[in-house]
């Protein structure tokens, strides 16, 4: 048995284990620390951007999940959480939050709770900087239920 542990974009420490037992070999894989890093952008709105690599790798999962028989494509605007969405919670002068744009923001996420309705697949993500960007700008939504990363959808252009 051998354990092999390193950093992975995605994830603070993957630890794998490789043994072998009649001939075959078999892959453990560990998964500790769910949290990756983003980037504020300030445009028309404020998000956190993340790689788009990680919403394509969980799209494919996605799609495994469904037996390849649901089609899904990445989001519009890419990978990312949003804290402010002009649409949603009203105007607001984003001047005080452009020193922002470029700041790298942490979150951690947890696949257990990874939601797949109809139209999306999306996971709850929590980022204690993003929480106190959104409360210094005044927001207040009753029915928040937290953050959350949109990995794909259904919602396709016909």
């Amino acid at each position: 048995m051998k354990w092999i542990g390193f950093d992975s974009p995605y994830c603070h420490q993957i630890l794998l284990e490789f043994f072998i037992k009649d001939d075959t070999l078999f892959l453990l894989v560990v998964i500790y620390e769910m949290k990756m890093t983003g980037k504020i952008e300030v445009n028309n709105g404020l998000r956190v951007k993340v790689d788009l690599d990680f919403c394509r790798y969980y799209m494919w999962l996605a799609t495994k999940y469904h037996y390849n028989t649901q089609k899904y494509q990445l989001p519009m605007h890419g990978a990312h959480i949003s804290i402010y969405l002009p649409h949603i919670h009203g105007k607001i002068d984003l001047t005080p939050y452009k020193k922002l744009h470029g700041s790298l923001v942490d979150f951690d996420y947890d696949l257990n709770n990874i939601v797949i309705t109809k139209k999306n697949v999306w996971i709850p993500v929590k980022s204690s900087a993003a929480y106190e960007i959104k409360k210094s700008m005044g927001i207040t939504d009753k029915n928040f239920l937290g953050f959350h990363l949109t990995v794909c959808n259904t919602k396709f252009d016909n």
